[in-house]
């Protein structure tokens, strides 16, 4: 059954957050502005109400938030994980429900919560990784099992019961086929763990991510799994444009990432600072994907205190005014 996502598309554009332990917790990143704490702390830091006013600020209708990227770090508590792996809360989890307070943060402003989550897991972490029985694809060709995507979408599942409504929607990443995920029977098991407190949720599986099998760069927007609502649409550049709103029955969606790239190899900017996108050019691209059915999803440097990229707002902005443009 597909789910409606008519809301999705009336939003328009959303903002995608990377916040993760090893990039915002350490002093060496400037995300991080120079703070190395408890996760906990970390977490305390990021001003929830002010990154929601920024957000509101640029008309975005929706928020793409990472759980985390396979690292130990989850950014709310999870009995399920902690249960699992032995760790306590404040050591992996934080001992407060972040992602509540974030929720809420964003629901004062009529902005719509998303969540990342991955079908890799904590594979960097080596309790973690022991525990769930997988610790990333290597070149002898380790791939996840059905005991692994099993006993890890129970972390999923109780983050979604918990939440029910509140989450409109996944991104779920680290689900390509060279691991060992099938478009069928493991991607269900993940998605129906995602949808399992709102049916009602839409969920992207990044199957193939932006390289193909091949390892070369996919330029279009391409159709993803049976499991799938809408596209992943995981792009290196803000340049395709649907020729309709749906690509078989997925919504049409693009995801990429607004920082600047600090080596030649352009997909390495996600979470940067700086904006290689003018005002002029996003209000033009939004104008083209939205006239034709599709929605964008903008990837932001967010600051650990939760203020975002000047440069990239400011970008942003164009599609504000492409959009209000629309509603006169």
């Amino acid at each position: 059954m597909r789910r409606d996502t008519e809301w999705f598309y009336n939003k328009g554009y959303g903002i995608f957050v990377h916040f993760l332990e090893h990039e915002m917790n350490n002093k060496d990143n400037p995300r991080s502005l120079g703070r190395c704490t408890s996760w906990d702390e970390c977490l305390h830091d990021f001003d929830c109400d002010l990154f929601a006013r920024q957000v509101k600020e640029v008309g975005a209708g929706y928020v793409i938030f990472t759980i985390l990227q396979l690292s130990k770090y989850m950014i709310a508590p999870n009995e399920t994980y902690n249960r699992m792996t032995g760790y306590k809360n404040g050591e992996a989890c934080p001992s407060f429900d972040f992602i509540e307070v974030l929720y809420e943060a964003l629901h004062k402003q009529g902005i719509d919560l998303m969540l990342y989550f991955t079908g890799d897991g904590p594979a960097n972490d080596k309790i973690a990784g022991d525990v769930f029985g997988y610790h990333g694809f290597h070149p002898n060709g380790t791939k996840v099992t059905k005991e692994f995507v099993e006993k890890w979408s129970m972390v999923l599942r109780e983050y979604s019961l918990k939440y029910g409504n509140k989450i409109k929607g996944w991104w779920l990443d680290g689900t390509p086929g060279v691991i060992g995920y099938d478009d069928v029977e493991l991607l269900k098991i993940i998605t129906d763990a995602a949808r399992a407190g709102n049916p009602d949720a839409i969920c992207a599986c990044n199957y193939w991510g932006v390289l193909n099998e091949f390892g070369a760069e996919r330029k279009q927007v391409y159709l993803g799994t049976p499991c799938c609502d809408y596209t992943a649409g995981e792009m290196v550049y803000f340049e395709d444009v649907p020729v309709a709103p749906f690509i078989g029955e997925q919504r049409w969606h693009i995801l990429t990432h607004m920082g600047k790239s600090e080596t030649q190899y352009e997909y390495s900017g996600w979470g940067r600072p700086g904006a290689r996108y003018t005002a002029e050019y996003m209000y033009d691209y939004y104008k083209k994907v939205h006239s034709h059915g599709g929605v964008i999803s903008v990837d932001v440097c967010a600051y650990r205190d939760g203020h975002i990229d000047e440069a990239q707002l400011k970008a942003i902005s164009g599609m504000k005014a492409a959009k209000e443009s629309e509603a006169k």
